[in-house]
């Protein structure tokens, strides 16, 4: 999915206490979806979580 592709950049990218809790909050929503689960791990979101 190129949405959770292309959300885990912006956990590092960004300091804003209020940007990261709407990233994560996506990421957790997208990451229902087990291909998902994948993309974020293939991009290696998970440490930066």
């Amino acid at each position: 999915n190129g949405l959770v592709a292309s959300l885990v950049p912006l956990l590092e990218e960004n300091e804003d206490d209020e940007v990261l809790a709407h990233v994560v909050g996506a990421l957790a929503e997208c990451c229902v979806d087990p291909a998902n689960r994948a993309v974020l791990r293939i991009n290696n979101g998970l440490p930066k979580l």
